[in-house]
């Protein structure tokens, strides 16, 4: 029986001031059974592999070291992928006692923490499933906790580069630079060539008019 496929659940958005890009959510990297785990590999390699990837990639903290995590040991095969990825660090509040000194160091250097220089490092809390917190809520939340190490713990980053604010800045930016460096030049290409195709086609139509 075949378990791991590799097709897509689309959602198409479509609007005229939308960019074209996709998002993907990809299964993750399993290690059993084997079968599977060999699937799941190439898949996250396919696509990590391309050259217009960018990467979110969630690491758990409660990892003794962060760097030993299997996707961003994918990620840091490619390269030039590690400065196209945000990696953002979960459960930081769940060791069974809260440790900021601990996550400052950690996140004090992220090239030594991660394997490489991700273009953001950035820290979450935790939102339980069941903890029956809006988003809302949960924002303030994260932002009370974060302020409240920050104050025993200065070592700590900006508050732009904290929590689910931080990683959608990032994420924002990302996409951005992606949209100005590479995506926008490469739509002027496409839209120069095909201008130059139409003059040479309409020269040529009215050469053979004047013939």
């Amino acid at each position: 029986m075949q378990i791991a496929i590799d097709h897509r659940i689309e959602i198409e958005i479509r609007a005229a001031d939308l960019v074209d890009i996709d998002l993907l959510d990809l299964p993750g990297i399993v290690s059993m059974p084997q079968d599977i785990a060999a699937a799941s590999l190439q898949l996250t390699r396919n696509f990590l592999q391309r050259d217009d990837t960018l990467a979110l990639c969630v690491v758990d903290d409660l990892l003794p070291a962060v760097r030993s995590s299997q996707a961003l040991g994918e990620i840091g095969r490619v390269n030039g992928l590690g400065a196209r990825t945000i990696v953002v660090l979960t459960k930081v509040d769940m060791l069974t006692q809260q440790n900021p000194a601990r996550l400052a160091h950690r996140l004090a250097n992220p090239a030594d923490t991660v394997g490489f220089e991700p273009t953001a490092f950035i820290p979450v809390i935790n939102r339980g499933e069941h903890d029956g917190k809006s988003l809302t809520d949960a924002l303030v939340a994260e932002e009370a906790t974060f302020a409240e190490w920050k104050l025993a713990t200065p070592g700590l980053p900006a508050d732009d580069r904290l929590g689910l604010t931080g990683v959608l800045n990032a994420l924002n930016s990302l996409i951005e630079d992606h949209i100005r460096n590479n995506w926008l030049p490469q739509q002027l290409e496409k839209a120069t060539s095909r201008l130059r195709e139409v003059r040479e086609e309409t020269a040529s139509r009215r050469a053979v008019c004047v013939k």
